[in-house]
C-alpha cells in the first residue's frame, strides 16, 4: 500500500490516466488540483487506486455575528421600500 499526494499522482500518470484511474473526469482532476484540495491517493496492492481528502471538521464555516457599528449591506426588500419611500415624498 503506498499513499502519495494527487499532485503526485498525476505527475507520475499523467492527469487523464490518473483520473480513469480514480473514476473522475480530468477536468474533476484538473480543477482538485487547481484550487488546492488536500487529497491523497492510496493505491492498494491489488492495484486498485483509492483517493482520499482531509478537511477540517465542521465543513462548514462558522456562522460570524455582524459586527457592531459596521456597515450592513442593504438587502433587495430593503433597497426596493427606500426607493418606494423616496418616490412617495
Amino acid at each position: 500500500m503506498k499513499r502519495i499526494s494527487l499532485s503526485e499522482f498525476a505527475a507520475e500518470r499523467g492527469q487523464t490516466k490518473a483520473a480513469e484511474l480514480l473514476g473522475i473526469t480530468q477536468g474533476a482532476l484538473s480543477k482538485a488540483l487547481r484550487v488546492g484540495r488536500e487529497i491523497y491517493v492510496v493505491c492498494l496492492d491489488d492495484g486498485t487506486c483509492e483517493a482520499h481528502e482531509l478537511k477540517p471538521f465542521p465543513t462548514q464555516a462558522p456562522k460570524t455575528m455582524a459586527m457592531e457599528g459596521a456597515p450592513q449591506q442593504p438587502t433587495a426588500q430593503s433597497a426596493t421600500r427606500a426607493r418606494c419611500l423616496r418616490a412617495s415624498a
